[in-house]
């Protein structure tokens, strides 16, 4: 199907807009990335469910974009589909001792809204520059806290169909759920918290805001951290540190002086400085301490010729 035919049906859906041959690096926290060939924002929950059935129905590829943190796009686009999530799927609605926000809203939104109506529980997430769908499909976290530990339900797209899927269903774990595996796309969640006074709820996350600009390089451009932990190791940051890798740098990117799990964008840097980066890394932990660390970060349009393979065997969004 060609891009004009796809353009049509599209706006047969009334989808918010539909862009042609937008930069990504629009779009990107780091700001990396060449052009989509469609950027399609998404603002209602219907509107998506017809906007994904028609697309997987038709086999044209696509990926969910949140607020585009945690998010490496190639130099060279991506020659599918982008269905936009971030800054219009975010209504929000009081359910009891709880909160339910569509995936598009950012987490200081979300946590602005619990502080209005004094519900306690994320405050640790404060800070965190990503959406409600992506902190739930990565099970973000902070200070010994995860999003997933708040969920009590979710409200998923299976197979062309709305399906709610309990807390235990989501399959929670360390910095990842059950939507990284299985093909579903996050459409809301319900988060249950407690009863608490808004001061101190503000209180709160004005402490948790700042021990992560004390720590973390929050006014660079980057996709926040780069590596998972690996349990049976020190903190990746560490070891990064520990190696004398701070500040190095391949072309525009360069590993933070401030933390090193993070990769900042110092000077027009590219994709494809990052992959080298990130791959000289992987390769300097595994000749001292034997893994390789995993990326926390998804790749949009990235293809296994655009740079070496071996640093990519444990990252299954690879397109071949």
């Amino acid at each position: 199907m060609d891009i004009s035919t796809i353009i049509d049906k599209l706006a047969e859906m009334d989808i918010c807009s539909v862009l042609t041959n937008e930069p990504l690096s629009k779009h990107t926290s780091i700001k990396i990335g060449g052009c989509a060939n469609l950027f399609v924002n998404i603002n209602s929950i219907i509107k998506l469910k017809k906007c994904i059935n028609f697309l997987q129905k038709n086999n044209i590829e696509y990926f969910i974009l949140g607020n585009g943190t945690n998010t490496l796009c190639s130099d060279n686009g991506f020659d599918g589909v982008v269905v936009c999530l971030g800054g219009q799927l975010k209504n929000f609605r009081i359910e009891g001792d709880g909160i339910f926000a569509e995936a598009g809203m950012n987490l200081f939104e979300l946590n602005k809204i619990c502080r209005k109506f004094g519900l306690s529980g994320l405050e640790f997430s404060y800070g965190i520059p990503g959406s409600v769908g992506g902190a739930i499909a990565m099970n973000a976290g902070a200070f010994e806290h995860s999003v997933g530990d708040f969920v009590e339900y979710c409200i998923l797209l299976k197979d062309g169909d709305l399906v709610k899927f309990g807390k235990e269903e989501m399959n929670f774990a360390y910095r990842t759920s059950i939507v990284q595996s299985d093909n579903l796309i996050i459409v809301g969640a319900k988060f249950k918290l407690a009863k608490q006074d808004s001061r101190q709820i503000e209180t709160l996350q004005n402490e948790c805001f700042q021990k992560k600009l004390s720590s973390q390089p929050y006014s660079d451009l980057s996709f926040g951290s780069t590596f998972k932990r690996n349990l049976n190791f020190e903190p990746v940051s560490k070891i990064i540190d520990c190696l004398g890798l701070k500040g190095y740098a391949v072309g525009g990117i360069a590993v933070s002086e401030k933390h090193a799990g993070f990769i900042v964008n110092k000077h027009h840097g590219t994709c494809k400085d990052c992959l080298k980066l990130i791959k000289y890394i992987r390769e300097q932990v595994y000749a001292k301490y034997g893994f390789k660390p995993e990326l926390e970060v998804k790749l949009l349009g990235v293809k296994q010729s655009d740079e070496t393979l071996w640093w990519l065997s444990h990252t299954h969004n690879i397109q071949p």
